[in-house]
C-alpha cells in the first residue's frame, strides 16, 4: 500500500526519478565495458541507436527512428559518475549529454534527467561497422 501512495504521489504532485531494475553503474565499470565494443540501443517509440567507443573513446553512430530517416554522428564518449556522457556536433546541437547507466545481467538501460531514455546490450567488437 505504501508504494502505491508513494506512486500516486508523484503522479499528482510530479517530481519523482525513474529508477530502472538492476544497479547503478559506476562511470569507470560502464566505461570499461564498453571501450572497444558497440551499445545496441531501442528506444520505447522504436528508434533503433547503435554506437561503437573506440578504445580512445571516440564514438561513431546511427539513430533510424521508426520513419527510418537515419542520422550518422560521431563524437566523445567520458565516465560520469553513475554512467556516461556523450557529445556530438551531430546531435542536440553539439551540446553535451549525461546518462546515468542501470545493469539488469547483459541489459542496460540509461537514464537522462530521471527519464528512461534506452534499453541497450553491448555487442563485442564494431559488429556493424560504424
Amino acid at each position: 500500500m505504501r508504494s502505491f501512495v508513494a506512486g500516486l504521489a508523484c503522479i499528482v504532485v510530479g517530481g519523482c526519478a525513474y529508477t530502472p531494475p538492476g544497479e547503478r553503474m559506476t562511470g569507470e565499470a560502464f566505461i570499461a565495458l564498453v571501450r572497444g565494443n558497440t551499445m545496441d540501443g531501442r528506444f520505447d517509440n522504436g528508434t533503433i541507436a547503435r554506437t561503437f567507443v573506440t578504445p580512445e573513446l571516440e564514438q561513431r553512430g546511427l539513430a533510424r527512428p521508426s520513419n527510418g530517416v537515419e542520422t550518422r554522428y560521431a563524437g566523445r564518449i567520458r565516465a560520469a559518475e553513475h554512467g556516461f556522457c556523450s557529445q556530438s556536433p551531430q546531435l542536440r546541437g553539439g551540446e553535451e549529454r549525461c546518462f546515468e547507466v542501470w545493469r539488469d545481467g547483459a541489459t542496460l538501460r540509461s537514464v537522462w534527467n530521471g527519464t528512461p531514455w534506452t534499453t541497450m546490450r553491448i555487442e563485442p567488437g564494431n559488429p556493424y561497422g560504424l
